[in-house]
């Protein structure tokens, strides 16, 4: 997979790194466009979306576009770290298991536009 897009009445985003947890496995190359340029017509179509909700509506929204960014940098976070001790346990011998989830620490709420997001305890890892 390379882009995994998700759209909805009040915008857009690139979900990709929910379901593309190892990047340098299971990433495609993302060579369309500049990441640049695909997050600007992100933006736009989120700005085009969202133009005529109330003022109070958009603040929410970009609240949970910032707790939607946090899951996934939570998700790249875990994966270098799983990635850093597969390599240090596999020089040393020590087990690779480590002590917390970040992902699972910070269980998913169902966004208030209705839109619900699978927790990594519920297998879409």
């Amino acid at each position: 997979m390379a882009y995994c897009i998700a759209f909805s009445n009040d915008g857009c985003t690139d979900v990709t790194r929910r379901y593309v947890r190892n990047q340098r496995t299971q990433l495609l190359p993302r060579n369309r466009c500049p990441e640049e340029v695909l997050l600007w017509v992100l933006q736009e179509i989120k700005k085009d979306r969202r133009e005529n909700l109330s003022k109070q509506e958009r603040f929410r929204l970009e609240k949970e576009d910032m707790d939607e960014e946090q899951e996934f940098r939570a998700y790249q976070a875990q994966t270098m770290a799983m990635e850093i001790g597969a390599e240090i346990g596999s020089n040393t011998g020590l087990p690779t298991v480590l002590p917390f989830d970040p992902v699972r620490e910070g269980e998913k709420r169902p966004r208030q536009s209705g839109e619900c997001f699978p927790s990594s305890s519920a297998g879409w890892n």
